[in-house]
């Protein structure tokens, strides 16, 4: 700008001398003409560069300030330290992790394609139980992927609680957390989780950290952990209604039907829990194989009854003892209606019935040391205990039934198969009578 000034004011110089016979005192005049607009310029350029500089100095102080107000942002908050019960406290064991995920199928939903690998890092926790240390923390295997374990390294409740608290605000720049201004959390009730409450309170980033439970851990899915860290999100029609979401024991994120846990540093007491029950997996899978061992040596100890009850029936004893029941009820239905046109048992089946239980009983007890009165004994307690009432009722009301009908025969051809089984030796073959 300047340059072009001057070689203007000095072709003009030139040509107003040529134009006026050029003479030494004109050219002094042009020189000096020439020196106050070089000086004029000088000075606007001057000015120029001081506002620049005013502006330059101006940005930097904005930028200066855009950063201080970004720094505000990402400021660090403190673990969370609630007051909690001091028995039944369990550790919370946090991890970050560095991995890759190779995609083992495409997955159009997230645009992935078979074979492409990501790099992730993130932060998790666990139960002390389930989870011992961080070097033996093993992801989920999911549908689309499968992950291999790059690094895991222990970290502190406040590390993995801003890292939460990143990811939550990063989740809501679509719906910006309005931090500073009044809003309403709305959460699940502590007398009923499954109806909301809402708190009206200035947002602060602490207001977002919580740690929750979505049912019993039982019913949780296979190797699921139930305790998580709440995730909250802005309502899409108002951003001064912040919503809190928990997985539950499906496995999906919800609005309702969990309960908020207090925690202090990374620790939470069982005692504190007061809708849902919360076990380990560890505890869980012991649990299991505590019913499926039960279960097993149930099974077993059945069998093992029935082997030893089928012993004994077939035992000298036993067929004794089966024979006195069968008599008891025989002679019990006969009583019960012998007066009667109708009976149960007629008097020739129990006079058969009386003869059977006699032979019976000689020929047990003269083949085997069988004490049949002690045998008896145990027959009648029996009887005393299962019929003795039903068999009293028969008798005063002269009932008739089918039913019971049905069931008396079935004693007696019992009493009749054992006579001949144990009297006579057995039934015996058909003889060829033509």
């Amino acid at each position: 700008m300047i340059k072009n000034f001057i070689v203007t004011l000095f072709i003009l110089c030139l040509s107003y001398g040529n134009a006026n016979s050029f003479s030494h005192d004109k050219l002094k005049k042009g020189l000096k003409d020439l020196e106050k607009g070089i000086n004029k310029e000088l000075n606007k350029s001057n000015q120029s560069s001081d506002s620049k500089k005013k502006t330059s100095d101006l940005k930097k102080k904005q930028v200066q300030g855009q950063s201080k107000v970004s720094e505000a942002k990402v400021e660090k908050i403190e673990a969370l330290d609630q007051k909690i019960s001091d028995s039944n406290q369990v550790l919370l064991i946090y991890c970050k992790v560095s991995a890759e995920r190779k995609w083992t199928q495409d997955y159009s939903y997230r645009k992935k394609k078979k074979g492409q690998i990501d790099k992730l890092d993130y932060i998790i926790f666990d139960n002390n139980q389930d989870l011992k240390e961080c070097s033996s923390y093993k992801p989920q295997k999911g549908r689309y992927w499968e992950t291999k374990i790059l690094s895991s390294s222990a970290v502190s409740a406040k590390e993995y609680e801003n890292y939460w608290l990143s990811r939550m605000i990063k989740s809501n720049k679509q719906f910006p957390l309005p931090f500073g201004q009044k809003v309403k959390i709305k959460l699940p009730r502590t007398d009923n989780p499954r109806s909301n409450i809402e708190i009206e309170t200035v947002l602060k980033k602490s207001d977002l950290i919580r740690y929750c439970i979505g049912g019993n851990s039982q019913n949780y899915n296979s190797n699921r952990k139930s305790i998580y860290s709440v995730f909250f999100k802005t309502d899409v029609r108002n951003n001064k209604l912040i919503t809190g979401y928990c997985r539950s024991s499906s496995g999906n994120m919800a609005d309702y039907g969990f309960e908020i846990i207090p925690v202090s540093k990374g620790k939470f007491s069982k005692d504190d829990i007061k809708n849902f029950r919360f076990n380990t997996i560890t505890e869980i899978k012991t649990n299991i194989e505590n019913k499926n061992k039960a279960k097993k040596e149930a099974e077993i100890a059945k069998k093992e009854s029935e082997r030893k009850k089928r012993e004994f029936n077939n035992s000298p004893e036993g067929v004794l003892l089966s024979s006195y029941q069968n008599y008891m009820l025989i002679k019990g239905f006969y009583e019960s209606r012998k007066q009667y046109q109708i009976k149960y048992v007629n008097s020739q089946q129990f006079s058969t019935a009386k003869s059977q239980i006699k032979g019976i009983e000689n020929a047990i007890t003269k083949k085997n040391k069988v004490d049949s009165d002690k045998v008896w004994n145990k027959a009648s307690e029996w009887y005393k205990k299962n019929w003795a009432s039903t068999m009293e009722l028969y008798k005063s009301t002269g009932t008739y039934t089918q039913q019971a009908a049905g069931v008396v025969k079935l004693y007696i051809m019992s009493l009749n198969s054992t006579y001949n089984k144990v009297v006579k030796g057995g039934t015996s073959a058909p003889k060829k009578d033509f």
